[in-house]
C-alpha cells in the first residue's frame, strides 16, 4: 500500500505524515528560514534594546504568536516550503478519498495485525444482506490481505466460524474467508445464541453489525458473548442508525479501548478519522497561505522591511489541477524532456569550410563527421549528437519518472466516483439531474454513483446544491450550502 493507504489510525498518521512530521508548521517554516529576534537589557539605560542590525540586513516577520522572526532565506527557500505544503496537502487529500472509498468507507481501517471479524445481521431482505455481505468481503480484499492473521465468526441462533481458530493470511486463506462470507443467507429468526467469543491469538475483534429498522438486538447479548475479551473491540453499524443499537455498541467499543464507527447511504460516514484529517487540511492550508503572502511581500515590497502575514490566495494542490494545469507541472514539456529539447545540449551544426586549390575552391566536409549522428533538425538543418552513457542514463532515468507519474495520475482518474464524474475541480459545485420519465430505469443505479460522488468530493468542496428537473423543478436548497 502507498502511504497514503496505511493501515494505522489517522492519528498516528498524522503523527508520521502531518505538518508537524514534516517541519511545515508555520514556526518550523520560520525558524528553517531565519532565527528569533533577540533583545538585550542595557544597563545604562535600564530597558531592553532591539540591535541595530535588524533595520536593513533583513525581512521580518512576526509569527502567530507574536514572536519576531529576522528571514535569512529569501523567495527561492520560501518557494521550496510552498511545494513541500502543496505535496502534503495533495497526500491528506489523498488520504481522506480513500478513506471515503471501498472498505474504508463501510466500516473504517483495520489497524491491528491479528484480529476477529465477527458479523451479524438484523436484515432478513435479500438484497440488503447481500449488499453487506459484499462489503464484508471488500474488506478481506482490500484490507484483511495486509494482515498477519484473521478468522471469520458469524452470529445468529447458531454462531458458525469460518475456522475453529485463527489462520495465517495467505490468498488460500482469503479464498476459503470469501468462500465462507458470500455463502450466508439471510437471518431467519431475531434469536440469537448466547455463546462466549474468544481466541488468545488475535490482538483485537472487529463487530459488523448490519442494523435494520425492524429489529433491535438485546442490549446485552454483544456484552455477553464478548465481554470476557482481553483486547479491544471495535464496532462498526452498516444501514440502520437505529439508535438504541447505535447506543450498545458505541459503549461496547469505548469500554474495550476500541473504535466506532458507522456508515449509511443516506448520511455516509460517521468518522472521527475524516475530520481529524480536515482539521490538518485546514491547518496546512492556512500555512500555506501564510507562507505564500511572505513571498509576494519580499518580491513586491522590496522597500518595506516589516512584513506584516495577511491571507493569500489559496494554491491549488495536486489534486485540485485539471490535466492540462497538470501536463504544464509534470509533463514533458516542463522537464525539457521533448525530442529536440532534450537533444540541444549534445548537439552542433555540421561544419563545411572551403579550401583553395591546383581545380580551384571546394567545399569540404569536417572529417569528424563519420563519428556522429545525423539528425535533422525541427527547422530542416542537419545537426550532429553526441550521446554518452552517462547522458542516455540521466535521461531514461528522467522520463522513467514522468511516465511513471502519468501513469499514477490515469490510474487515479479512473478510481471510484473519478471514473464517472471526473475530477471535480471548482469549489462551488451544483449537480444537475435529469428525473423525467425516460431516466427512471436508471435512477436506482444513478443514486448509487451520486452518492460516492457526494462522499468522496463534493464533501471536500465549499459550497453545493443539487437541482432536479423533469416536467417541474426540485432543489435542495435555495442556495448554494456550505
Amino acid at each position: 500500500m502507498s502511504g497514503t493507504q496505511q493501515l494505522i489510525s489517522t492519528e498516528f498518521w498524522i503523527q508520521d505524515n502531518g505538518l508537524k512530521a514534516s517541519q511545515l508548521t508555520h514556526s518550523q517554516i520560520l525558524k528553517k528560514n531565519g532565527f528569533k529576534a533577540a533583545d538585550e537589557y542595557v544597563n545604562a539605560v535600564k530597558k531592553n534594546v532591539k540591535p541595530r542590525y535588524n533595520k536593513d540586513l533583513y525581512n521580518n516577520i512576526t509569527d502567530t504568536d507574536g514572536t519576531t522572526f529576522h528571514l535569512t532565506g529569501g523567495v527561492k527557500e520560501l518557494v521550496s516550503e510552498e511545494a513541500a505544503l502543496n505535496a502534503l496537502i495533495g497526500r491528506i487529500q489523498e488520504r481522506i478519498s480513500w478513506l471515503t472509498s471501498g472498505s474504508c468507507q463501510d466500516f473504517g481501517i483495520i489497524t491491528e495485525k491479528n484480529t476477529l471479524i465477527v458479523i451479524d445481521s438484523y436484515e432478513k431482505g435479500n438484497v440488503a444482506f447481500s449488499s453487506f455481505c459484499n462489503a464484508v468481503a471488500s474488506l478481506l480484499r482490500e484490507q484483511v490481505i495486509e494482515i498477519q492473521s484473521f478468522n471469520v465468526v458469524r452470529l445468529g441462533d447458531t454462531v458458525t466460524d469460518c475456522w475453529k481458530e485463527v489462520q495465517d493470511v495467505t490468498k488460500e486463506s482469503i479464498r476459503q474467508g470469501l468462500a465462507f462470507v458470500l455463502s450466508q443467507q439471510p437471518p431467519s429468526t431475531w434469536k440469537r445464541q448466547a455463546s462466549q467469543l474468544q481466541d488468545s491469538r488475535v490482538d483485537s475483534i472487529y463487530l459488523l453489525v448490519q442494523g435494520s429498522s425492524s429489529a433491535v438486538p438485546a442490549p446485552d447479548y454483544y456484552r455477553q458473548i464478548l465481554g470476557q475479551c482481553k483486547v479491544p473491540i471495535n464496532t462498526s453499524l452498516y444501514g440502520s442508525a437505529d439508535p438504541t443499537l447505535s447506543t450498545t455498541l458505541t459503549e461496547l467499543a469505548a469500554n474495550s479501548g476500541g473504535r466506532w464507527y458507522h456508515y449509511n447511504e443516506e448520511d455516509g460516514p460517521n468518522n472521527t478519522d475524516i475530520a481529524q484529517l480536515t482539521e490538518e487540511l485546514n491547518r496546512a492550508r492556512d500555512v500555506l497561505a501564510g507562507i505564500t503572502a511572505l513571498r509576494l511581500e519580499i518580491e513586491h515590497k522590496k522597500g518595506s522591511r516589516q512584513i506584516v502575514v495577511s491571507p493569500a490566495p489559496d494554491h491549488k494542490s495536486e489534486l485540485e489541477l485539471n490535466s492540462t494545469e497538470w501536463l504544464k507541472i509534470h509533463g514533458l514539456k516542463s522537464h525539457s524532456l521533448r525530442f529536440y529539447e532534450a537533444l540541444a545540449p549534445q548537439s552542433f551544426s555540421h561544419c563545411n569550410e572551403v579550401l583553395s586549390g591546383v581545380d580551384g575552391d571546394k567545399v569540404v566536409n569536417a572529417k569528424y563527421c563519420h563519428k556522429f549522428a545525423h539528425v535533422k533538425w525541427w527547422n530542416g538543418e542537419m545537426k550532429h549528437v553526441f550521446i554518452n552513457r552517462n547522458f542516455f542514463e540521466k535521461y531514461k532515468t528522467k522520463i522513467d519518472d514522468v511516465v511513471s507519474k502519468i501513469e499514477s495520475r490515469i490510474d487515479w482518474m479512473k478510481q471510484s466516483s473519478r471514473a464517472d464524474f471526473g475530477n471535480l475541480l471548482e469549489e462551488n459545485v451544483c449537480i444537475l439531474l435529469d428525473v423525467s420519465r425516460s431516466m427512471e430505469p436508471h435512477l436506482s443505479y444513478l443514486k448509487k454513483k451520486l452518492e460516492k460522488l457526494i462522499n468522496e468530493q463534493i464533501r471536500l468542496k465549499t459550497r453545493f446544491n443539487l437541482v432536479a428537473f423533469s416536467d417541474t423543478l426540485q432543489t435542495f436548497s435555495p442556495k448554494l450550502e456550505r
